[in-house]
């Protein structure tokens, strides 16, 4: 009895280490074949390569943080398939979070698979895969395209609702600028040009989460207590549905704005609509120029990044004129420039009481680095930027 016993405690152990035995691809007689996934020759190291591609294919997700954050990399998988065709212990190894996530994410999803035998009999399976993120043109044009679309249910039938919301808007604004109150306001810019509008930044549901509108002649931007209730035109709008919408960080900005030509007859002011070139086809994404030293950072977070590099830069490179300290000099330069399409800081214009005070900020900004530019719609554009700096004697 004893014996049987031992004999039989023994044939449990030689199974047991069998089946903990884990075998390769040089082990085996027939590789996994993975269910779901056609493979002209099942079976074999060529056929069990070719399910996997397809299966990464069919399911990478490539993470949006990385996207926006233009990261690359490679992911190095290690995974078990064992005797009953199961996935376990998928391991991922990454310079990158974000990749040993998704490549986690991509293996575990794996389908049920006939396992791989050595003379027929069933064995546990181990297997190592590098996927590698690279951000192609097609991934980058998901990021953007189709562009966010909202829709108003005064346009959803019609055949261009772009068009059409964008002339509700034009429409709304009109009525506003032609109200008493505000066209009386507008009789003293006789044949100058006033430019209106907004823009809107909308949730999944069609609710406004931000608005940021602008109505000026001249630069010069009108009552504040006409600016309120303009602002509310746009922040009160609500839409039936947003199509294509683009979760964050890759925030969709739908701009509507109008130049109008201001007449004015039998003292009541006429608003004539000049037509421009570009027209509004739905949200774009907006990327900011980014400061060497602000990668990664979301549009908010390299805005802020972005001025605390200019400040560092100025009190870094500041030296108050000799002849400004003389003579006593003081006071405010403005400074605007152009980020170009290629980072380079262009344009450069200044303007101060004191032609030194001039000349030194213009050192200053032309000692800017190369800045990574803004961009719509992944597009490089040109971005105008603008600062005070002041000159102040202790």
């Amino acid at each position: 009895m004893k014996l049987s016993l031992l004999f039989f405690l023994l044939g449990i152990q030689f199974i047991l280490s069998q089946e903990s035995k884990i075998y390769t691809s040089n082990d085996v007689d027939t590789l996994p074949i993975l269910e779901n996934y056609s493979s002209s020759n099942p079976g074999t190291a060529e056929g069990f390569k070719d399910q996997i591609k397809e299966h990464i294919q069919q399911n990478l997700d490539y993470p949006i943080d990385a996207l926006n954050a233009k990261l690359t990399g490679t992911a190095y998988v290690s995974l078990i398939i064992d005797s009953l065709g199961i996935v376990k212990s998928v391991r991922t190894r990454s310079k990158q979070k974000l990749f040993e996530q998704e490549a986690k994410r991509i293996f575990n999803a794996l389908p049920k698979a006939i396992p791989a035998k050595i003379k027929g009999k069933s064995v546990s399976f181990s297997y190592n895969w590098p996927i590698v993120f690279d951000i192609g043109d097609e991934q980058l044009y998901a990021a953007y395209f189709p562009q966010e679309q909202l829709v108003h249910e005064k346009c959803e039938n019609t055949d261009n609702p772009n068009e059409c919301l964008y002339n509700f808007f034009e429409e709304k604004v009109r009525k506003f600028l032609s109200s008493k109150k505000v066209s009386n306001d507008l009789l003293k810019y006789e044949n100058d040009t006033l430019i209106a509008g907004g823009n809107l930044v909308v949730d999944h549901k069609g609710l406004v989460l931000k608005e940021k509108s602008y109505m000026a002649i001249k630069g010069t931007k009108l009552n504040k207590k006409m600016r309120t209730d303009f602002r509310n035109l746009f922040f009160e709008s609500k839409f039936k549905e947003v199509l294509f919408y683009k979760y964050p960080p890759n925030t969709s900005i739908h701009s509507f704005y109008f130049n109008y030509l201001i007449s004015k007859s039998d003292d009541k002011i006429t608003l004539e609509l000049i037509q421009k070139d570009d027209t509004y086809n739905g949200g774009v994404v907006q990327e900011v120029p980014i400061f060497p030293g602000c990668e990664g950072l979301d549009n908010e977070k390299a805005k802020l990044c972005f001025q605390e590099k200019v400040q560092n830069h100025i009190k870094y490179h500041f030296k108050y004129p000799e002849k400004a300290l003389r003579e006593r000099i003081s006071g405010k330069v403005s400074v605007v420039f152009v980020i170009s399409k290629e980072g380079d800081v262009i344009k450069i214009r200044t303007k101060a009481r004191h032609p030194i005070l001039e000349k030194e900020a213009l050192r200053i900004v032309k000692l800017l680095p190369k800045i990574m530019p803004g961009k719509q719609n992944g597009k490089p554009v040109k971005v105008p930027f603008s600062f005070p700096m002041w000159f102040r004697l202790n």
